[in-house]
């Protein structure tokens, strides 16, 4: 959850310096090209940060732990039976 917040909050905190809500004046000075670029990278971070809430919300259903004994019965399996042995 902590990169949920993070990633997200810092993807906003871009988004909003981009579109001139805060930090006007230091934005000012900044040409179209470079404050697009701010707002993509915004929006990419804002996009990484709900993935990261997604992926914290879905492994605490019953069904992201059913998920998560999957992987580890598998990777226990396979370390087992070793990688040499896969063909």
């Amino acid at each position: 959850m902590f990169f949920a917040i993070v990633a997200g909050g810092g993807g906003l905190y871009l988004m909003l310096m981009a579109a001139g809500l805060i930090h006007r004046e230091y934005m000012k000075s900044w040409n179209r090209p470079r404050k697009l670029a701010l707002t993509v990278m915004g929006a990419g971070f804002f996009i990484l940060g709900m993935y990261f809430g997604y992926l914290a919300y879905f492994l605490s259903t019953p069904a992201g732990q059913d998920f998560q004994r999957l992987q580890r019965d598998l990777n226990r399996d396979y370390m087992q039976t070793g990688p040499q042995n896969r063909g």
